[in-house]
């Protein structure tokens, strides 16, 4: 019996590396796409800075295959039929997606309805179309893997596939079915996410929620001033084209408080001599950065401590709706 070489002997320790990198990759892509969800404003900006982020780690994942070339055949298998595919499909989702979108009919919510109805069908005629390796897939059968997922090995078999379209990254054709069946269950659970909200056409905006009480701030006015201020002067309404005036006045309607006139209030601001001129956004900053200290770190004094701020905060509120509760009977 042969010896087997050190790589079979090792083949283990080297797949679970392989999967190792997928996942720091699949990772590092999955943070960035999140992150464009949130930047960008438009579906067409969306695609094109989530098809950069995608061919990335598809080129970073290639690069890698092509400087350490499978050794075994369980290795060439995995890249092919497992770990190239996982990324490959949000390079399909993203394209059909922003398809499906931009073909969004602007008329009535019935035919909005009808429509996604309709790309419902399509998602499911396409795994129709190849019944074996569908249900290879969702069986997760492995008797054909040889065949299936290793270059050259399906030259002169009838149990391959014809697509013609797929993509030269994949070392089979059935790689990239795979990829497929997997863009297109995501793409069938955005459908049905999509279909689950209350039918919008794209010309109107969803119904805003009513809220059982109204919102008001109750913090000193020149603190609403400081983020007026910070509002107007980082550009953040209207592309930065909202004056101060304007934002002073939404945030008065909004919030059912009085303000006063910007200049007087930045002159209030600006005099100041023993807190900073910008005290309350120093301290919204101090906050924010203690509430990602005690997410990281739990101190069970500190957390008793604001508990019995909170409390006392919550009396002091009671006490001071009981008094204007008391002095209105005495008015009336």
């Amino acid at each position: 019996m042969p010896k087997r070489t050190w790589r079979e002997r090792n083949s283990f320790n080297l797949l679970a590396m392989l999967f190792e990198i997928y996942e720091q990759e699949l990772f590092a892509m999955d943070e960035a796409l999140q992150k464009i969800d949130l930047a960008a404003p438009t579906p067409l900006e969306r695609l094109k800075a989530a098809m950069m982020v995608i061919r990335k780690s598809l080129g970073n994942l290639s690069k890698h295959h092509a400087d350490n070339p499978p050794g075994t055949k369980q290795e060439e298998i995995s890249y092919c039929k497992t770990l190239l595919p996982k990324i490959y499909c949000w390079y399909i989702f993203h394209q059909e997606w922003y398809a499906m979108i931009s073909a969004v009919p602007v008329t009535t919510t019935e035919n909005v309805k009808a429509f996604w109805l309709d790309e419902l069908r399509v998602m499911s005629r396409f795994p129709a179309k190849y019944p074996l390796h569908y249900g290879y897939y969702k069986l997760s059968g492995s008797d054909l893997d040889e065949l299936f997922f290793i270059k050259h090995q399906e030259a002169q078999s009838t149990l391959m596939p014809e697509v013609p379209e797929y993509d030269a990254i994949f070392p089979t054709p059935c790689g990239y079915l795979f990829a497929k069946f997997r863009a297109y269950e995501m793409l069938t659970n955005a459908i049905i996410s999509e279909m689950a909200e209350k039918p919008q056409t794209p010309h109107t905006h969803p119904p805003a929620r009513k809220r059982k009480s109204a919102m008001r701030w109750t913090g000193d006015s020149i603190n609403l001033a400081e983020i007026a201020f910070g509002i107007h002067d980082t550009g953040q309404i209207n592309d930065g084209t909202a004056t101060l005036a304007e934002i002073f006045e939404w945030m008065e309607e909004s919030l059912q408080i009085k303000i006063g006139r910007p200049t007087r209030r930045f002159d209030e601001i600006e005099a100041r001599k023993k807190i900073s001129p910008t005290d309350f956004l120093d301290r919204m900053k101090r906050e924010i950065n203690l509430r990602i200290d005690r997410k990281n770190s739990y101190d069970p004094e500190a957390e008793e401590e604001r508990r019995q701020r909170k409390e006392k905060r919550a009396q002091r509120a009671a006490k001071a709706r009981a008094s204007n509760s008391n002095n209105n009977t005495t008015d009336n």
